[in-house]
């Protein structure tokens, strides 16, 4: 049968053919078949999972359903996780559009363009609202570079004032730690030749009182009817008087600003210290993102020094110590008031988290241990089993935690990647509950665990 009556251009055509039925090809022989519901569960044993961040290892993302983003006619999507990487552990962010796999009413896409450092991507094909958008990709879980993080308003000022004597000398006091409780301290000059009845005067070792205390007094009246001068009291403060809050009185030398320019006896009157701002240590500063990691993106805590940089009035300097658990750094040098102080460090927001499964559609998790075939957790009193929302716009940052300890987790679609949240390790670098964890929801009890590996049997629901 010819498939053109007659002349045809050149071009490509179609033709359905439809023929009766053929003989079989057994006779009438039977062939059984069997009709019925095939295998609901699948079993994963032994999958590998690691806590927080890491520097070995890159994180999967598989199905991942961000429907709600097609809230009208696009072909523009991205990943709730990012920077996009290869997958080969080396967390090296890429461009490749293969790397983010995408299947569309179960029906593959193909990405066009990828921003593996937003996790912005493009289809070819373009998205209608209502239709299932599921996307498989690897990312990495980083530190994070703070850069010149501005501590300035941390550098505290030191509280002081100065004592005159009749000739209009003067003698400049401070205290020795800097900060807002310096301005506790008063100082009472007094006479005691104009009490009534008069006195007649003390001695050197009894011409301080409160010492120990934010009230000191000075009584500048001296046996024989002398009086004391700025460069007495002077001395007094170099033997050392204590205060209650701001620790010992300082004083630099008299400044000779009379006329004449001599030393006269000091002036009755009552001081209190001004100007004490901040804390009481202008060498230890915290940072405003704990923990203080070392840059490896391992989330691994520092004591290191010389993974803190610091930056006073734009010029370096040394740091002497950090205490990288609760974001502490010393510098060699205190700062001076009115100085600018910044910090650059990592930091890492994955502690006190959750880890992603390799899989969208765990049902339940049958047991988790340190090893393979090992079960060391109990379910919802060591970890839980949960679901991570689908971001619906795109950011800037790294993804926001999940609800903290003890509250529900959400409700969220089956293909909505499965996440595992084990409170032991959350930190693993050392030991305690997350913050915000009531004392009465976990016994902290058991020895510190280092950020080992831990091992999973998972089953999942087969996809329908």
């Amino acid at each position: 049968m010819a498939l053109f009556g007659s002349y045809a251009p050149p071009g490509v055509y179609t033709s359905v053919v439809i023929s009766g039925a053929g003989i079989p090809l057994f006779g009438n022989v039977r062939i059984p078949v069997v009709i019925g519901e095939g295998q609901e569960f699948f079993e994963q044993d032994n999958v590998e999972l690691h806590r927080g961040s890491s520097s070995v290892a890159d994180e999967q993302v598989v199905n991942e359903n961000i429907s709600d983003q097609a809230t009208d006619i696009t072909n523009h999507l991205h990943c709730t996780y990012f920077p996009v990487v290869i997958g080969d552990g080396t967390g090296t962010v890429t461009d490749d559009p293969s790397k983010v796999q995408v299947v569309v009413d179960g029906i593959p896409a193909t990405v066009i363009q990828l921003d593996g450092t937003t996790g912005d991507f493009y289809t070819q094909e373009l998205i209608t609202p209502g239709q299932n958008v599921e996307i498989t990709y690897y990312f990495k879980r980083t530190d994070t570079l703070i850069s010149n993080e501005d501590e300035s308003d941390q550098v505290p000022s030191f509280a002081a004032w100065q004592a005159y004597d009749t000739n209009q000398n003067y003698l400049p006091i401070s205290v020795q730690l800097p900060g807002v409780t310096g301005s506790n301290v008063t100082v009472i000059v007094t006479d005691d030749t104009l009490d009534s009845p008069p006195g007649t005067g003390v001695l050197d070792t009894q011409a301080i009182g409160g010492a120990g205390t934010d009230t000191i007094t000075l009584d500048i009246a001296k046996v024989g009817g002398g009086k004391r001068t700025l460069h007495d009291f002077y001395n007094l403060i170099q033997a050392g008087i204590p205060t209650n809050d701001a620790g010992y009185l300082t004083a630099q030398p008299p400044v000779l600003a009379g006329s004449p320019p001599v030393l006269s006896a000091m002036y009755p009157a009552t001081y209190r210290l001004q100007g004490g701002y901040g804390p009481n240590t202008n060498k230890v500063f915290k940072v405003q993102h704990v923990p203080i990691v070392d840059g490896s993106n391992g989330g691994v805590v520092t004591t290191d020094p010389t993974k803190v940089k610091a930056l006073v009035n734009g010029s370096k300097a040394t740091v002497s110590a950090v205490d990288g658990q609760h974001g502490l750094v010393t510098l060699a040098n205190g700062v001076v008031a009115g100085s600018t102080l910044t910090l650059t460090y990592y930091t890492n927001t994955y502690q006190n988290t959750y880890d992603l499964l390799p899989a969208s559609s765990v049902s339940s998790i049958v047991e988790v241990g340190l090893g393979p075939n090992r079960a060391d957790f109990i379910e919802d009193t060591d970890y839980v089993l949960g679901r991570t929302p689908a971001a619906t716009t795109p950011s800037t940052g790294v993804p926001a935690p999940p609800p903290p300890w003890g509250s529900p987790l959400p409700a969220t679609p089956p293909s909505a990647p499965s996440r595992l949240r084990l409170p032991w390790w959350t930190r693993g670098y050392g030991c305690g509950p997350p913050s915000g964890v009531p004392a009465t929801a976990r016994t902290w009890s058991s020895p510190c665990r280092t950020a080992l590996p831990t091992m999973a049997r998972l089953r999942t629901t087969r996809p329908r």
